[in-house]
C-alpha cells in the first residue's frame, strides 16, 4: 500500500528533471555512499536504463528518431520520413510517402563466423536522428533496412560484441563518429554490401574460490567491476554465473588497463590479487580487442553477519503486552529514499532462523540513517513508525553505523480500524476494481490535496471486488476523508467524489455502509484532421484544462481510433483542451481544439461537457508548421557531438515577446530538428550545459538584442536550415545554497545567470559539477561558459512554476524554499500562464525571466575570472525569515472575516492586497472539494470585496454546512471559516 499510480508519476516527473543534465547523474544521489559503492549503484542503473532502451529501440523498428532531450532519454519518438534539404527553405509535401525510398542490406560476421547472439543494426540519417532499423539473422548474418529517404547515413551495430560505425570504426557510446563512412541511399534500389565483421571482444576467465574451504564457489551469480587503473572511476560492470568448478568468463567491449574487482553475497569483496583496496590492486591490461586474458582468480572470504550493519528489537501488542510474530520490520535509507531492507519478527534476515518470538533483526544494512516501521499483514495491528509514531513525518530516525547493532527499536502496536462499504452506480449494480482511498485528518481538517498527504504516510487504501464491496485495513484512530479513486483501474469511466462527512476511527473500530454511487463521466469525441481533411495517425497526445479554473486535468483518458479522438473522465463544467503533436512525423503545430496555437488559455475556445453525455463534433483541423533543423558547429569548424559538446541544447525564442518556446538537444553528431513550429519570427541559441561553450546565438551574435543575432520568419511547410557556430568561454561563478533559517545546505537547487534581456547564458545546480557528473559537495555549486561582463543571477526549484508543486514537493526534497533573485530578492511562486513549457507538464528552467529591478548584478571582468563564494542564503516557506521590505508585502496580505457569519443567503467577503499579484479566491467544502471560484485574476494593490451567494460554480444552490474561503497570493494563503444556516 505504499506507492500507487499518481504519486509515481509525480515522483517520476521530479526524477526527469532532478536527472536532466545527465546521462550519469544516477551518481547525484549516493553522495553519501563510498565511492566505489556509489560507482556500482551508477554504472548499474545506466545499464538497467540503456539496455531497456536498446529494447524499444530495436523491437519491430519502425522508424525512431533517438534522441536524448535535455540529455535524459525521455522518449523514443517516431522519426521524419522527409528527405533534409542541404540550405535555405525548402517545401514539405503534403502527400504520404510513397515507396520511392531505397534500402541498405549487407551481412554482419562476428570473429568472421555465423550463428551468434542478437545483433540489430541502426541507421542514422546526416542529422543524427535513426530513421530505420532491422535484426539480423544469425544464420546467414543477413540484414536489411527498408524505407529509408533517399540521402546519406550513418550505419552502427548494436550488440553485446565490439559494435561499430561503418566502415570498421568502433562505436563505443558513440564516439569516433567522425571517422565513420557515410552509407548513400538512393530512391528505388537497395544500396548492397555493406558489410560488418565485429569483434567479439576480450575474453576474461578465471576462477572464484571459497578461502576458508580451499573449494570453488559455485552455482551462483557474481559482478566484476572494471575501474579504470589511471583515475580509479568505475567504467563498466559485466555479471557472469559461476558453474560447479567456480569458473568464470566474460567478454568485454574495449582495451585499457584496469583494477577488477569480485562481488557476490555473502563474501567480502577482493579486488584481483586477493586486495580490498583499489590502491593496491593488481592492473589487469586488455592490449587487443581479440586478447583472452586468463587466470584472474579470486579467493574470496565469507562476510561476517554483521560486517554492515544492523537493527534488532521486538514488536508487542499493546493491550495485552505480548511478542507480535510475523510483523514485517521495514527499513528506508534516509539518503536513498525507496531502497528498503526488510524481514520479520521470529526471524533473521540473514539465515532465516528463527528468533525469540516478538524479536527481529535486520541485517547488512549500510552505514546510514533509516526509516523504520512495523506492518502487520496478518493480525490487523496498525502501522507503526520508530518510535511510538503514526505516521512517517513524526518517525526518529534509526542511525546503522557498520559492524556494529542497533539495538532496542521496538515497536507496540495497537489494533486497527476498518471501513467498509459498497460502491454502485446510477443504476444501482455493484462496480468492481474501484480503489477506495482514506486519508487521515490529524488536525480534523480535510487536506486539500491527496498527494501530499499520501507522500507523508496519511493515506490508505481498499478496492471493490465483483459485488462492489471493499474494506480499507490498518487504520490508526483518528479522523479520516474517504474517497473514490477509479482512474488506475477504470479511467475516464467514472467521475470520483468524497463521502459525505469524516470518518471516524476509534481503536480497533469497524465502520460500515461507507456507501457511494458513481456517475458516468462525460466525455468529448470529435475528428483529428489536417489541412486537407485527412486523418492524421501516429502518436498525439491531449492535454486538458478546466476553462473556468485553468488547471490541468490529471485523470483523463485520451484515445484515438483512425481519424477519431475521445477524451474521458470529465465531470460538468466547461474545457480547453490543447492537442499536442510534437511526436509525428510531419512538423504539424500543436494548438488548442479551435486552432488557437499561443502558449496560454487566453482565447482558446471553450468546450461544454456534462457528465455522463458524449459532446460530438469536437473535430480538430491541425495546419502544418514550419521545422528548423542544422548542425552545430566549434569554431574550428568541426560538428558538435559525443566526443566534444553532445550535452547542448538548441533554445527557440519568439522575436515579438522574447519568451521561450521550446528546445532541442544536439545528437550525437551534432544535429538537431525543431518542428511544428508556428509561424512567426524567432531567434535561436545554442546554450552548452557541460562544457566551455558560451551561449551563441545563429548568425553569430552573443546576446538576444546583438544585432548579429539573426531573425528567422518561420512560414509554414517549410524548412529552414540554420547551422550554427558555438565559442568558447572559461570564466565562472561559483557558491552555496542555503537555508536562512539554519544555513544548512541545499542541494539540486539550479543558480541561472542572465544577461540584461532576461535571456539565460549558463547555470549550475547545487551538489553537482555538471562537467563531469560528479558530486560537488552539500550545497556548492558551479556556474561556467561566462564570457566577461554583467549578469543576474536567480535560483529555481524544480516544480517553482506551478504553487501546487512547490508546496507539496519540493517540501518533500528538502526543497522548501522560496526562490530570489542575487541578493535577498525574493519571487513568489506562481502559474505562468503564457509558459508553453507548463501546459507540456514539461517542467523547463526558466530560460527566459524578467530580471527584477532590485537584483543585483555580478561582474566577470576578464576571460578566465572566477567569482567565488557568491552565496543564496534562502527563506523557508514556512517560518521564512523575512526581511523588513519582504514583511511588509506579507503583512499587508490580508484576508477578513466575511460578513455576516452565519450568512444566508449572501456574505461579503473582503481582502486587502500589499502589492500587485495574480490572486484566487476560492471556496471550499468541508471534505475540502472547490465549490467555486470567486476571483482568479491579476489585481493591483488596494482592497476589494466580493459577495458570495452561496452558489458553486454551476450557480446551483449549496446546501447548509460550513464551508472554507481561502485567499491564496504565490505561496500565501489565508483561510477564513463560514457558515452557511438555513
Amino acid at each position: 500500500m505504499k506507492y500507487p499510480f499518481f504519486v509515481c508519476v509525480l515522483i517520476l516527473i521530479f526524477q526527469t528533471w532532478s536527472l536532466c543534465q545527465s546521462n550519469d547523474a544516477v551518481e547525484l544521489f549516493l553522495r553519501n555512499r563510498n565511492p566505489v559503492e556509489q560507482a556500482r549503484t551508477s554504472v548499474e542503473l545506466q545499464q538497467q536504463a540503456m539496455h531497456k532502451i536498446e529494447e524499444i529501440t530495436t523491437a519491430d523498428f519502425p522508424k525512431y528518431e533517438y534522441q536524448k532531450e535535455h540529455l535524459f532519454v525521455k522518449r523514443l519518438v517516431l522519426a521524419s520520413e522527409l528527405a533534409m534539404p542541404t540550405n535555405g527553405f525548402k517545401s514539405i509535401s503534403l502527400k504520404k510517402r510513397s515507396t520511392n525510398t531505397g534500402a541498405i542490406e549487407g551481412t554482419v560476421r562476428i570473429a568472421g563466423i555465423f550463428n551468434f547472439d542478437r545483433v540489430d543494426m541502426l541507421a542514422f540519417n546526416e542529422l543524427g536522428y535513426c530513421l530505420g532499423a532491422a535484426t539480423v539473422n544469425p544464420a546467414d548474418g543477413y540484414y536489411c533496412i527498408e524505407d529509408l529517404p533517399a540521402g546519406s547515413y550513418y550505419l552502427i551495430s548494436k550488440s553485446n560484441y565490439i559494435d561499430e560505425f561503418y566502415n570498421n570504426i568502433i562505436s563505443w557510446n558513440f564516439a569516433n563518429w567522425r571517422s565513420a563512412e557515410l552509407v548513400a541511399v538512393s530512391q528505388n534500389s537497395p544500396t548492397l554490401g555493406v558489410d560488418f565483421d565485429l569483434d567479439r571482444g576480450p575474453i576474461i576467465t578465471g576462477k572464484v574460490m571459497d578461502v576458508e574451504l580451499n573449494a570453488p564457489i559455485q552455482n551462483r551469480f557474481v559482478t566484476f567491476y572494471l575501474f579504470s587503473s589511471q583515475d580509479k572511476k568505475l567504467v563498466d560492470s559485466c555479471m557472469t554465473f559461476l558453474e560447479a568448478d567456480g569458473i568464470y568468463s566474460f567478454t568485454y567491449h574495449q582495451t585499457g588497463t584496469y583494477a577488477i574487482q569480485c562481488s557476490t553475497s555473502e563474501y567480502e569483496d577482493q579486488f584481483y590479487a586477493g586486495q580490498i583496496s583499489i590502491d593496491d590492486a593488481t592492473p589487469v591490461e586488455i592490449q587487443s580487442l581479440s586478447q583472452t586474458t586468463a587466470n584472474i582468480d579470486f579467493a574470496l572470504k565469507r562476510a561476517t553477519a554483521i560486517s554492515k550493519g544492523a537493527i534488532s528489537g521486538m514488536v508487542y501488542e499493546s493491550e495485552t503486552n505480548q511478542p507480535l510474530e510475523l510483523v514485517e520490520i521495514i527499513a528506508e535509507s534516509k539518503s536513498e529514499p525507496c531502497v528498503l531492507w526488510s524481514t520479520f519478527s521470529m526471524f533473521d534476515s540473514g539465515s532465516f532462523q528463527p528468533f525469540p518470538a516478538g524479536s527481529f533483526r535486520l541485517d547488512d544494512l549500510p552505514e546510514d540513517s533509516y526509516t523504520v516501521w512495523a506492518v502487520d499483514f496478518f493480525g490487523g495491528h496498525a502501522t507503526e513508525y520508530f518510535r511510538d509514531a503514526e505516521f512517517e513525518r513524526d518517525a526518529m530516525p534509526v542511525t546503522v553505523v557498520n559492524a556494529q547493532i542497533t539495538e532496542g527499536i521496538d515497536f507496540t502496536l495497537s489494533q486497527a480500524g476498518k471501513i467498509s462499504g459498497k460502491i454502485i452506480n446510477e443504476s444501482g449494480e455493484p462496480v468492481d476494481s474501484i480503489f477506495v482511498l482514506a486519508v487521515y485528518n490529524k488536525d480534523t481538517q480535510i487536506p486539500e490535496y491527496l498527494v501530499d498527504q499520501f507522500i507523508n504516510g496519511y493515506l490508505y487504501y481498499g478496492q471493490t471486488d465483483e459485488n462492489g464491496q471493499f474494506n480499507i485495513v490498518g487504520l490508526p484512530a483518528g479522523k479520516y476523508a474517504v474517497q473514490t479513486y477509479s482512474y488506475q483501474t477504470q479511467p475516464g469511466e467514472f467521475i470520483d467524489h468524497p463521502y459525505t462527512a469524516p470518518v471516524t476511527i476509534a481503536n480497533g473500530s469497524h465502520v460500515e455502509d461507507i456507501d457511494f454511487i458513481l456517475y458516468r463521466a462525460g466525455a468529448i469525441i470529435g475528428k483529428i484532421l489536417d489541412a486537407i481533411l485527412c486523418p492524421i495517425n501516429g502518436e498525439i497526445d491531449a492535454y486538458v484544462f478546466n476553462s473556468q479554473t485553468g488547471n490541468f486535468e490529471f485523470f483523463t483518458e485520451f484515445n484515438v481510433s483512425g481519424s477519431e479522438y475521445r477524451i474521458s473522465g470529465l465531470d460538468t463544467g466547461e474545457y480547453s483542451v490543447f492537442f499536442d503533436l510534437s511526436t509525428q512525423t510531419a512538423p504539424y503545430v500543436s494548438q488548442f481544439y479551435d486552432g488557437h496555437t499561443a502558449f496560454n488559455l487566453t482565447g482558446a475556445k471553450n468546450i461544454p461537457v456534462v457528465r455522463g453525455e458524449e459532446t460530438k463534433n469536437i473535430d480538430v483541423t491541425i495546419s502544418l508548421g514550419g521545422t528548423i533543423n542544422g548542425h552545430l558547429y566549434l569554431p574550428n569548424g568541426l560538428v558538435t557531438g559525443a566526443d566534444t559538446l553532445k550535452k547542448t541544447l538548441i533554445i527557440l525564442y519568439d522575436v515579438s515577446s522574447a519568451e521561450y518556446v521550446m528546445d532541442k538537444s544536439t545528437t550525437f553528431c551534432g544535429g538537431y530538428e525543431i518542428k511544428g513550429i508556428p509561424a512567426g519570427m524567432y531567434k535561436l541559441c545554442a546554450f552548452a550545459t557541460t562544457t566551455d561553450g558560451a551561449v551563441s546565438y545563429y548568425g553569430g551574435g552573443e546576446t538576444f538584442h546583438d544585432a548579429k543575432s539573426k531573425t528567422i520568419e518561420m512560414r509554414p511547410n517549410e524548412i529552414y536550415i540554420a547551422d550554427m557556430t558555438m565559442f568558447h568561454a572559461n570564466a565562472r561563478i561559483n557558491g552555496r545554497t542555503v537555508k536562512d533559517s539554519d544555513f544548512s545546505p541545499l542541494n539540486f537547487v539550479y543558480i541561472l545567470a542572465y544577461d540584461e534581456s532576461g535571456h539565460a547564458v549558463s547555470f549550475g545546480v547545487s551538489g553537482v559539477q555538471l562537467e563531469n557528473d560528479r558530486f560537488l559537495g552539500d550545497g556548492n555549486y558551479s556556474i561556467h561558459s561566462l564570457r566577461p561582463g554583467s549578469y543576474f543571477l536567480r535560483s529555481w526549484f524544480i516544480f517553482s512554476l506551478h504553487p501546487f508543486f512547490t508546496t507539496y514537493l519540493d517540501a518533500h526534497y528538502n526543497q522548501e524554499c522560496y526562490d530570489e533573485w542575487y541578493q535577498d530578492v525574493r519571487i513568489e511562486p506562481h502559474v505562468v500562464p503564457n509558459s508553453f513549457a507548463y501546459y507540456k507538464m514539461y517542467f523547463a528552467p526558466p530560460f527566459f525571466c524578467a530580471v527584477h529591478p532590485n537584483a543585483a548584478k555580478l561582474t566577470i571582468p576578464d576571460p578566465n575570472s572566477v567569482a567565488e563564494d557568491i552565496v543564496f542564503e534562502l527563506d523557508p516557506i514556512e517560518n521564512a525569515q523575512l526581511t523588513p521590505e519582504k514583511a511588509q508585502i506579507v503583512s499587508d496580505f490580508v484576508l477578513y472575516q466575511n460578513i455576516p457569519n452565519p450568512f444566508n443567503p449572501d456574505t461579503e467577503i473582503r481582502y486587502d492586497l500589499g502589492d500587485g499579484s495574480h490572486i484566487t479566491l476560492s471556496i471550499y467544502n468541508i471534505m475540502g472539494e472547490k465549490i467555486t471560484d470567486l476571483v482568479d485574476t491579476y489585481q493591483v494593490k488596494g482592497t476589494y470585496s466580493v459577495v458570495w451567494s452561496g452558489q458553486d460554480v454551476l450557480q446551483n444552490k449549496v446546501s447548509s454546512g460550513v464551508y472554507f474561503c481561502i485567499l491564496q497570493c504565490g505561496l500565501h494563503r489565508q483561510i477564513k471559516k463560514m457558515a452557511l444556516i438555513d
